[in-house]
């Protein structure tokens, strides 16, 4: 037997059974395991020259029928014989043979298809396809075979992954030459309406990547010279990056005539595409448009918006092209309706682009939307749904509506309460009604309001209840939805102080707070935050909300302890959390006192000893007061104080009962407040006035920092002011501060109270009216002006004022102000006079007031309640509250004298002089906020004697009024005007 080398085979077998030699048993098994392993090795040669074998007359074969192919293929009589022989022997060849020699095949093919009996066979089909897909992965050109399957395009049905294959090879081979590149996008073309979705990629990364020709570009106008519906028909996102190539295209290579509409009937069809989108910028200098195919938790699609495509994505959300689309003739309000939904659906805020695109967006809805009566048409889509027919307090009936509505009735829920609120925030007193201008009428801006107050009550008080019952992608927008509902039902209490278009008892709910049950828990929430006056007073507002782990986290409730609560204060707690004008002012204000009352028990019984002595010059009571107090923290700042004055005659007489801490802290913020001195220059001082005489923080600070000024002192110096304002809160000392509204807004920081553009006429009533004038003019007078996004604002350092010009816009100067974008403009300036010129001195204003009082304990109340707060009510004095609340030492009440007095008070004195006579006695011009029975000590009068020479005097740190038994009305009069019109007070007699 041979072998493949020749070899003979040979067995040797022993018959005799003899052993030639002796083995151990070990030796026998191991000489046999080699054998094996011998013949095991064997047999795998054996194999593997059979395999080498049979390729090698395979390849002989081959070669020997392809040589004889080559002799007959040109001169075959048959054109069906030619082309099935190309077909089955083309494949294997051409890589094999240059690019000459295809070029020679591929043009016989041509001339047979062109013939009356050519035509494309199944095999013939596959085989063009197959030399296009070698040649582009063998790196060779495929210019040929592409031109040649292009003009047979009508031709052809390529399998689908075929298809995604060769387009993913031919991609690859984009930017090599123009003619390759028109070719593939031709054949790009060619399976548009048999492959939508590879068509589309295929588009996208021309777009990126191709370098078109003259003719490439006339064949991408001809294509989108006519709007197709085929696209709504892609995947949702690979539809908008679609839409973005397209754009994207049409600004590099050359307008397409009517694209602005066809991209707007494109988005105005697309709402439930767009519904399922969200944008996500991708910060990295990527070119390619790429897409995350992962589900976000509320199973939308982030859309990553790369470098690439950023660009297209600000032309569709520029003012320009909405303007445009919105000005096109007979437009109706359904389809402008659904235009803007497209667009904002995607917008998620919290990032910077975001929000900057979905500014822009809001405006453009306000001035071009609104007119067509776009809002009212998305209500109407609200109101015709269940959801509107909620009832106040039927829980059971609310129950089943709200987990019923679906995730797009959110959805537009969301977007028509996000719109709104913007719309009033950009809206004067003036103009909120005007239907003229798209505005809501009042009865339906009524049932707004009736129906977010019940909307909010609900969620708020059922939230754990509800929200497991809602489908997991429901849950996400259900969050969003409370947040803007929660954020737009602030704002319109707000405006409603000024308009009154509703009661104050309208806001009330009916559920009963026990404060004594209340004020523990909100106490120990409190403690800790309040020494720490470095926290962020501006984080950036999450979109999700969890009300319960929110709720109990704020409030400092582990699981345990939040079960235990009585619902009712549950209830309670959380409507003060979320909706705090729910409750009366009144009892938010009796809450703000207990809270105070149990810190300074605390206080008295583990630190009243801790007095804070310090020796405060009266010239210089500023410097004086900032170096004993500003380094304190806020317990140590809740300590009583022992001052000591000092004046050009040494100290002065007096121990600190409380009366010389009350005038420390109260001409403290008489001249730290001040916004004048000897210079009349304003600039120099850390508080502005504005015209209606109410205070702020002085804006220069931010332009001198802004060119590198080191106002780091007088930020510190703020920082010490607030302290004192919260010093003189926790001591309930009234100061006359009265401070602007748009200031007083940004204390409120855990609520969603903003700053409006009605605001702005609090700050400078001629800019507001000038801003608002340039709203009314037409495009030549708005042209006119020259504006653009850019401010010059002037301050005064070193002896001189100096100019600053402040940008509104990233390159704002070169951003010229037209009728479309004016809105923006208006938005702009608002945006940095009331916030951003101000928001680092109020920061520290804060930290400081902070110190002493929660931030907690002040976010319930609206910005003209914490006026009251500090300066108390201007209504004037209770004469008969102050009777009922005044204790007499050796008077009693029906004394002749006492008698005379609160006559006097009552009926001779004007108003001014009764705040005057409060002041002598009390240090304060007005009554306490909850009246004087919160006067500590007790308003008391005293009897020294049948003085009728002596001038009444006052103990103002024992709130008690040292009387003479003068015996006669007259001339007790007489002496209470002197006493009180000279304020000498303590020392006179």
């Amino acid at each position: 037997m041979f072998n493949f080398d020749g070899s003979t085979k040979r067995r040797n077998v022993n018959l005799s059974g003899r052993r030639n030699n002796l083995e151990s048993r070990e030796q026998l098994l191991h000489r046999a395991e080699l054998e094996r392993n011998r013949r095991k090795e064997a047999k795998l040669q054996d194999k593997s020259v059979r395999i080498i074998q049979s390729y090698i007359r395979t390849f002989l074969l081959r070669s020997h029928i392809s040589l004889e192919f080559e002799k007959i293929w040109l001169h075959c009589g048959s054109d069906v014989t030619a082309l099935n022989m190309f077909a089955f022997f083309c494949p294997n060849l051409v890589l094999k043979r240059d690019e000459a020699w295809l070029q020679v095949q591929l043009d016989h093919v041509s001339k047979l298809l062109l013939s009356s009996h050519g035509s494309i066979s199944f095999l013939l089909r596959n085989a063009l396809v197959e030399v296009l897909f070698k040649t582009s992965k063998q790196g060779r050109s495929p210019l040929p075979m592409l031109k040649l399957v292009n003009s047979l395009s009508h031709e052809f049905a390529i399998e689908w992954i075929q298809r995604k294959d060769l387009m993913e090879k031919l991609v690859d081979r984009l930017g090599e030459n123009e003619e390759l590149d028109l070719q593939v996008l031709k054949f790009t073309f060619n399976f548009r309406h048999n492959d939508m979705e590879t068509f589309a990629m295929a588009f996208i990364n021309i777009v990126q990547k191709a370098n078109l020709n003259d003719e490439a570009k006339q064949l991408i106008r001809e294509q989108f010279s006519r709007p197709s519906s085929f696209y709504l028909q892609l995947p949702n996102s690979l539809f908008f990056l679609y839409l973005l190539s397209v754009i994207t295209i049409w600004k590099k290579y050359g307008g397409v005539e009517n694209l602005d509409i066809f991209l707007a009937q494109e988005l105005s069809s697309a709402v439930e595409k767009m519904q399922e989108l969200k944008f996500c910028f991708e910060n990295e200098l990527s070119q390619d448009l790429s897409l995350n195919r992962d589900a976000d938790l509320d199973g939308r699609k982030k859309l990553i918006i790369t470098t690439g495509s950023k660009e297209a994505l600000l032309y569709l959300y520029s003012p320009d092209y909405q303007t445009k689309i919105s000005n096109l003739p007979n437009v109706s309000t359904e389809f402008l309706s659904n235009f803007y939904y497209s667009l904002l659906v995607p917008i998620d805020t919290g990032s910077p682009q975001n929000e900057e695109i979905l500014n822009s967006l809001l405006i453009s809805v306000v001035v071009n939307g609104l007119p067509h009566g776009i809002l009212h048409y998305w209500l109407q889509q609200i109101v015709s749904s269940d959801i509107f027919r909620m009832e106040d307090g039927n829980w059971e009936l609310n129950k089943p509506i709200l987990t019923g509505c679906s995730v797009e009735l959110w959805q537009t829920l969301h977007i028509f309460l996000d719109v709104y609120f913007y719309v009033l925030n950009m809206s004067s007193d003036s103009v909120i009604f005007d239907q003229d201008r798209g505005r809501l009428p009042r009865d339906e801006f009524l049932k707004v309001v009736s129906f977010l107050k019940g909307l909010c009550i609900t969620l708020v008080l059922k939230d754990k209840e509800l929200k497991p019952s809602l489908p997991s992608s429901t849950r996400v927008m259900y969050d969003k939805t409370l947040v803007v509902a929660l954020k737009l039902l602030h704002q319109i209490y707000l405006r409603n102080l000024r308009l009154s278009f509703v009661s104050e008892e309208y806001w009330l709910c009916d559920l009963s707070l026990s404060i004594e049950q209340i004020v523990p828990v909100l106490y120990e929430r409190d403690i800790s935050i309040s020494n720490n006056a470095d926290f962020d007073l501006d984080p950036d507002t999450s979109e999700h909300l969890n009300l319960e782990s929110d709720f109990s986290q704020l409030y400092g409730l582990n699981s345990t302890r939040y079960m235990k609560l009585p619902s009712s204060v549950l209830a309670a707690l959380k409507v003060l959390k979320f909706l705090p004008f729910m409750f009366s002012f009144t009892t938010r204000a009796t809450i703000l006192h207990q809270l105070i009352r149990q810190s300074q028990e605390i206080r008295d019984t583990y630190g009243g000893m801790n007095r804070i002595q310090g020796t405060i010059s009266r010239d210089n009571i500023i410097e004086d007061g900032f170096a004993l107090l500003s380094k304190l923290t806020g317990e140590q700042l809740k300590n009583y104080l022992g001052i000591q004055f000092t004046n050009q005659f040494g100290a002065e007489a007096g121990i600190d009962g409380g009366g010389l801490t009350k005038e420390f802290l109260t001409e403290t913020v008489k001249k730290g407040f001040a916004t004048t001195n000897e210079s009349g220059v304003e600039d120099l001082m850390l508080f502005k006035h504005s015209p209606r005489n109410e205070i702020y923080p002085n804006p220069a600070l931010y332009l001198k920092r802004t060119k590198g000024v080191d106002v780091h002192k007088d930020l510190e110096m703020i920082r010490y002011l607030g302290s004192i304002v919260g010093k003189c809160l926790y001591e309930k000392i009234l100061v006359d501060l009265p401070f602007s509204p748009f200031f007083l807004t940004r204390w409120s920081v855990n609520q969603p109270y903003k700053t409006m553009f009605d605001d702005l006429k609090y700050y400078d009533e001629d800019l507001f009216r000038n801003l608002n004038k340039l709203l009314s003019l037409n495009s030549d007078q708005v042209d006119a002006l020259e504006l653009n996004f850019t401010l010059t604002e002037r301050f005064y350092y070193n002896g001189a004022f100096k100019t600053t010009t402040i940008m509104l816009l990233p390159n704002g100067a070169n951003i010229p102000v037209t009728t479309a974008n004016r809105l923006q403009y208006v938005f702009a300036v608002s945006n940095f006079k009331l916030y951003t010129s101000l928001r680092l001195q109020t920061d520290y204003f804060l930290q400081g007031l902070f110190k002493v009082i929660p931030s907690q304990w002040l976010e319930v109340f609206n910005p003209m309640e914490l006026q009251i707060l500090v300066s108390g009510r201007d209504r004037g004095i209770d004469i008969s509250d102050l009777r009922k609340n005044t204790v007499f030492s050796e008077y009693t009440e029906n004394d002749q004298t006492i008698i005379d007095l609160f006559d006097i008070l009552e009926h001779d004195f004007s108003n001014e002089e009764r705040s005057k006579f409060i002041r002598f006695v009390t240090s304060s011009s007005k009554a306490p906020l909850l009246g004087f029975s919160q006067l500590n000590p007790k308003f008391g009068v005293r009897n020294i004697g049948p003085f009728s020479d002596r001038l009444p005097s006052a103990f103002t740190c024992f709130n008690q009024l040292k009387l003479p038994d003068y015996g006669n009305r007259k001339v007790l009069k007489e002496k209470l005007l002197y006493a009180i019109s000279s304020e000498s007070g303590f020392d006179l007699s």
